[in-house]
C-alpha cells in the first residue's frame, strides 16, 4: 500500500521542517511513530520511543518537546492529537522512509499495548479514545482491517437506530455522527477496499455541513459496506416531512445549553513587536587571536616575526596597563616602550586602512577577527506578531488585551534548574485553553478609572502605590481582595468576564512555549528585567539596581505571545490558594482554590519585582502571600475569558 504526498502536504511539511530544525533531525523519527496512534498520551510517547527509538538516539526530552509543540493539540487530559493535515503528510512520509512493514509492526505493538491497558483496567473500554486507539492500530493490519470496517459499520448502525430522540439527545446523535465521520475520512487511505464504507461517510459528511447539490436520490440509498451490512442515512439527517429535522433538534437543545452573556465580541487586530532572547555570547576574542593578526601583519609587511618587545607591548596593552607600568613589568625604559607602540599603531593603520591608538587597538582587532571583545550576553530581538484587542475605558485610558492561544506546557522547574525552589515541583504537563490577558500589569491610570467606579463588594483606594510621577507606572500596593474587586468592576463596566490569572495560565503566557528560567533563555538583564542588579544568576553580570518601578513595557521585553514586564518590576497576584508543591493540582489550567479553606488563606504571587534577586523573577518561582497584604512590590495583571458556551 503506497500513499503519495500530496500538494496539500507542503504547509504541513515546511511545520514538520520548523520543528525538527528547533532541535535535531533524530525528532523526526519519533513524530512519524507518533503520528500511527489518533491519540497521544506521554506514557504512550514514551512507550513508542523505547521500543522502536533507542539506537536512534533519541532523547527522553523529545517526548515532551514534541506533545507540547504546534503539531499536537491537547484534547483531553494529558491527551493530545495530531493535527490531521500534519498526520497524514507524517504518516505517508513513514511509509516511504521506513516502510509498510515497520508501520505493521507498530500497528501490531499499539494494539497489544491497547489490549494490555483493557486488561489492566476494563473500566477503559468504556472510554472512545481506547475504541479510537484499537481502531487507528487495526486499520494498518491487513488481516485486522475488515474487523474496523465491521466495528465502526456497527457503531453508525447503532446511531442509525436511535429512533425518533428528544432534543438533548439529538444534539448528542449528531455530534458522535460528526466524529464518527470524521475517524472514517482520517483512515481514507488504508479503506480503498471499502468503497462503500468511504462514499457512506462523505455523504454523512455533506449533510452534516449542509452542502448544497446532495442528490436526492442518495438519501434513500443503501450502501453495503460489507457483506450482510448496510447503512442508510439516518432519519435525522433527512429533509424535513413534517418531523424536526437536524435544524430543529439543535434549536431546542440549544435552549437547555447553559450560557455567558457576553458584550459584543471584541475585534481583534494583528500588531506587530519584537521578540527578546538573551543569548550568551560565545566567539570571544583572546589574547593569542591579538598576536596573531599582529604577528601575520609583521610577516606581511615586513617578513619578519613579533620582537619580544613588540610582544609585550601588545601583550601590555591587552592588559591595560600604562606605558610606566609595561616598563616596570618588563624592564624597558617607558619612553622606549612608546615609541615602539607608536611604531606598531603606525604600520596597522597603513595595513588596515584606519587609525590604530593604544585606546581602540583591541577593538580594531576584535573586528578584524570578527569576534566579541568579552564574554557574557548579548539581546537579539526578532520580530513577532500576536492578535490583540483595546478597551476603553474613560477618560482617554486604554486596556490592551492579548489573545494567549491554548496549548500545553510542562509546568514547574526541573530538578537541575539553577537556585530553584522546592515548590516548584513535580513538573506535569498542563492544558490550557485560549484566553485574553493584559499585555502589561494594570498601570496606575487605569487603576484610577476602575476605582472610581461603584464599589460592589468593597471601596477600592484611588491612590494606593507608593511610587508616583508616572501614571504608566504599575500600580502596586494593593492586595488580592483589591485586585478581585477591580476585575468584578471591569466586567461589569465591559460586559466581559475579567478576573485574575490562574497559576497556571500565567506560567503559561509568560513562558511563551520556552522550558528556560525565563521567557529570554538561560540567564537574564538588567537591560530586560527590573530587578536587584547588584546579583547575578547563572553567566550574567551585574546590572542596574534601579531601586522603584518603571514604566510598563519600557524595557521592551517582550515574550513570544506579546507580552511585557512578566519577569520583575512587580509581582502579580494570581486566584489561587498557595500550596507548598503541585501534588494534587490541577492540569486543566484552572485555578486550584478551596472553597472550604480560610478566606484569609495564603494566595499565589509570580514574577518577581524590582526589589528582588534574579532568581525570584523566573517563570517558576512561586511563592505565597496573605490575600490582605499590600506592598510597593505587588500589583497584578488581568486575564480575560474568551466568550464561549458552556
Amino acid at each position: 500500500m503506497i500513499l503519495e504526498i500530496s500538494p496539500e502536504h507542503r504547509s504541513a511539511a515546511a511545520q514538520v521542517d520548523r520543528f525538527v530544525q528547533r532541535f535535531e533531525p533524530s525528532y523526526r523519527q519519533l513524530a512519524f511513530y507518533a503520528a500511527l496512534p489518533l491519540v497521544l498520551t506521554p506514557e504512550l510517547v514514551h512507550y513508542l520511543r523505547n521500543r522502536f527509538l533507542l539506537e536512534a538516539q533519541v532523547p527522553w526530552v523529545a517526548e515532551v518537546d514534541l506533545l507540547l509543540s504546534d503539531l499536537c493539540n491537547p484534547v483531553g487530559y494529558e491527551q493530545y492529537a495530531i493535527e490531521p493535515r500534519i498526520r497524514s503528510y507524517l504518516l505517508a512520509s513513514m511509509e516511504q522512509e521506513i516502510g509498510w512493514e515497520q508501520m505493521q509492526q507498530v500497528a501490531r505493538l499499539l494494539l497489544s499495548y491497547v489490549q494490555q491497558l483493557a486488561q489492566a483496567n476494563p473500566e477503559l473500554l468504556q472510554y472512545r479514545e481506547l475504541e479510537l486507539q484499537q481502531w487507528s492500530a487495526m486499520v494498518y493490519l491487513d488481516d485486522r482491517r475488515e474487523s474496523v470496517v465491521q466495528q465502526i459499520g456497527a457503531a453508525y448502525q447503532a446511531l442509525i437506530d436511535s429512533g425518533k430522540v428528544d432534543a438533548q439527545k439529538a444534539s448528542k446523535l449528531l455530534l458522535d455522527l460528526d466524529r464518527l465521520t470524521r475517524i472514517t475520512q482520517d483512515f481514507a487511505p488504508y479503506l480503498r477496499d471499502y468503497p462503500e464504507l468511504l462514499k457512506y461517510a462523505d455523504l454523512l459528511r455533506r449533510l452534516l455541513d449542509e452542502q448544497e447539490g446532495v442528490a436526492p436520490e442518495l438519501l434513500a440509498e443503501h450502501f453495503e459496506v460489507l457483506p450482510g451490512m448496510e447503512l442508510v442515512v439516518p432519519a435525522l439527517l433527512l429533509p424535513s416531512k413534517g418531523e424536526e429535522t437536524k435544524d430543529d433538534f439543535w434549536q431546542k437543545a440549544e435552549v437547555e445549553v447553559i450560557t455567558i452573556e457576553y458584550s459584543d465580541e471584541p475585534v481583534l487586530e494583528r500588531y506587530e513587536f519584537e521578540v527578546a532572547t538573551l543569548r550568551m555570547v560565545e566567539n570571544v576574542l583572546e589574547l593569542q587571536d591579538v598576536l596573531k593578526i599582529a604577528n601575520d601583519g609583521m610577516q606581511e609587511l615586513n617578513g619578519k616575526y613579533l620582537s619580544d618587545i613588540q610582544h609585550n607591548v601588545i601583550e601590555g596593552i591587552w592588559n591595560n596597563m600604562t606605558y610606566a607600568e609595561m616598563a616596570n613589568t618588563y624592564g624597558f625604559n617607558s619612553n622606549y616602550i612608546k615609541r615602539v607602540a607608536r611604531k606598531l599603531f603606525q604600520w596597522w593603520s597603513g595595513d588596515l586602512g584606519k587609525t590604530v591608538s593604544k585606546e581602540n587597538m583591541v577593538a580594531v582587532f576584535a573586528n578584524v577577527a570578527g569576534k566579541s571583545l568579552k564574554a557574557g550576553t548579548e539581546i537579539v530581538r526578532v520580530p513577532g506578531s500576536a492578535d490583540q484587542f483595546v478597551e476603553s475605558l474613560g477618560d482617554y485610558v486604554e486596556l490592551v488585551m492579548v489573545r494567549i492561544p491554548a496549548g500545553a506546557f510542562m509546568m514547574g522547574s526541573p530538578a537541575d534548574e539553577l537556585e530553584r525552589f522546592s515548590n516548584e515541583g513535580m513538573q506535569r504537563i498542563v492544558t490550557v485553553p485560549e484566553f485574553y490577558m493584559g499585555k502589561y500589569p494594570i498601570t496606575q491610570a487605569q487603576w484610577l478609572v476602575v476605582a472610581n467606579l461603584p464599589a460592589l463588594e468593597q471601596d477600592l483606594p484611588l491612590d494606593p502605590s507608593g511610587f508616583s510621577g508616572d501614571d504608566s507606572l504599575p500600580v502596586e500596593r494593593v492586595s488580592w481582595y483589591d485586585a478581585v474587586e477591580f476585575c468584578r468592576r471591569l466586567s461589569v463596566l465591559t460586559g466581559r468576564v475579567y478576573r485574575l490569572p490562574s497559576e497556571a495560565e500565567w506560567e503559561y503566557a509568560c513562558r511563551g512555549r520556552t522550558t528556560t528560567p525565563f521567557h529570554f533563555g538561560e540567564t537574564i538583564s538588567t537591560d530586560l528585567v527590573n530587578y536587584d542588579g547588584d546579583y547575578i544568576y547563572g553567566n550574567c553580570e551585574k546590572g542596574i539596581y534601579r531601586e522603584k518601578t518603571i514604566p510598563v513595557g519600557s524595557l521592551n521585553a517582550a515574550n513570544i505571545f506579546g507580552l511585557h514586564d512578566m519577569h520583575g518590576n512587580v509581582w502579580e497576584w494570581c486566584l489561587d490558594h498557595y500550596y507548598d508543591s503541585y501534588q494534587g493540582a490541577p492540569t486543566d489550567g484552572s485555578a486550584w482554590v478551596d472553597s472550604e479553606i480560610d478566606r484569609e488563606a495564603d494566595r499565589v504571587i509570580r514574577g518577581g519585582s524590582w526589589f528582588n534577586f534574579p532568581r525570584d523573577c523566573r517563570s517558576a518561582t512561586r511563592i505565597k502571600n496573605l490575600p490582605q497584604t499590600s506592598s510597593n512590590e505587588i500589583g497584578f495583571r488581568v486575564m480575560c475569558e474568551i466568550p464561549r458556551t458552556l
